[in-house]
């Protein structure tokens, strides 16, 4: 209950010292016990990183006691390593896809970002997979009727609930693979950027993108890859990544043109062209732009060429071409008073304003 501790959360009393601890921790680990124990095996709860059953439950508790453990014996500068078979049962559990030739202990530090396996390169992020998988049968109740799940995702958004958002976006990826449905997709990474934009925790983010990049890519659905390495690159930016941004980026469009997925090249290509302004790079944002207006033009996207005539506006500034410049924000807000869309006028109406007072000094 410490002011600006974390909330619905058991701890012990600092002054009972280390045996109060231990009680603790043997407490909490009967409940968990006595939960699972009791529990239906097919009943789901939630967790953040996918509905669980009970047996789910129980790993994530082992693979928690068995990693932070470890985490304070390292501390200490103490040997210590747990059973090969809890660690293989846990791997087979929640990691799906760590190999299973290498030792069981080694492998679930490796999996877990705290070890190195020969020949595999240390991971940078990591998840685990929480929701019952194959081979054993998924219960039917996992993947709710669409329109239930589209509901309760919408009352979510409406209610700014951020950790609900983060769990339903996992219910929504595992639909949008079930379905093929790519704007379920598309729903699920924007809960995602919603949580992470109103939980400040990009990071986060970037892990459960890369884990449902990894999850595409086993069905090698190339467009699916291409959204999610989009939105990947898009968080890494906002986290201060920009190298890793622009990666993800360029692969993302590249995808999209073997695609001639132009709806999907646009997007990677406006927030190619925006970091690029951004870091000074004009001729490079102006190329890229001009295509995304030519893009917009070709789909008669109203909007996105809008969006493009005015980061076009502003290279054109920051070349000190103020006709062309007032020229081409003045089609951006036409355009945009065309749509109704005001939220748009009043941006580049604001930024016209600053930017060309910032010319006449």
């Amino acid at each position: 209950d410490r002011e600006g501790g974390p909330v619905k959360a058991i701890s012990a009393d600092r002054q009972a010292g280390p045996t109060g601890l231990l009680q603790v921790l043997e407490a909490t680990g009967a409940l968990l016990w006595a939960m699972v124990r009791s529990t239906e095996p097919t009943v789901l709860a939630h967790h953040a990183w996918g509905r669980s059953d009970p047996e789910g439950f129980a790993a994530m508790g082992v693979v928690e006691t068995l990693l932070h453990t470890h985490d304070a014996a390292q501390g200490l500068g103490l040997a210590w390593e747990p059973p090969a078979d809890l660690c293989r049962r846990s791997l087979a559990r929640l990691f799906p896809d760590a190999p299973l030739d290498t030792d069981p202990w080694a492998t679930l530090l490796w999996s877990t970002g705290r070890g190195e396996l020969p020949g595999r390169a240390p991971l940078e992020s990591w998840r685990w997979f929480s929701a019952p998988r194959s081979p054993k049968p998924a219960p039917i109740e996992i993947l709710p009727p669409a329109d239930d799940l589209l509901s309760r995702t919408a009352q979510a958004r409406d209610r700014h609930d951020f950790l609900q958002l983060g769990a339903l976006a996992e219910e929504l990826l595992r639909s949008a693979l079930t379905l093929n449905d790519a704007g379920r997709l598309a729903l699920a990474l924007q809960c995602v950027q919603e949580t992470a934009t109103g939980l400040g925790d990009y990071p986060r983010a970037l892990a459960v993108t890369s884990a449902w990049l990894r999850d595409v890519a086993a069905q090698r659905r190339r467009d699916f890859e291409a959204a999610c390495l989009h939105s990947w690159g898009v968080f890494a930016g906002r986290a201060g990544d920009v190298a890793g941004s622009r990666r993800a980026l360029e692969q993302a469009a590249a995808i999209a043109v073997q695609l001639g997925d132009l709806v999907q090249e646009s997007a990677s290509g406006y927030e190619l062209a925006f970091a690029a302004e951004q870091h000074g790079d004009v001729p490079g944002a102006e190329i890229l732009y001009t295509r995304v207006h030519q893009i917009a033009l070709q789909l008669g996207d109203r909007a996105d060429e809008a969006y493009a005539l005015y980061g076009l506006g502003r290279c054109a500034l920051e070349r000190h071409d103020k006709a062309r410049a007032e020229y081409l924000l003045e089609l951006a807000i036409d355009i945009a008073e065309q749509l109704g869309n005001e939220e748009l006028q009043q941006l580049i109406a604001d930024d016209l304003i600053a930017m060309i007072g910032r010319s006449r000094r």
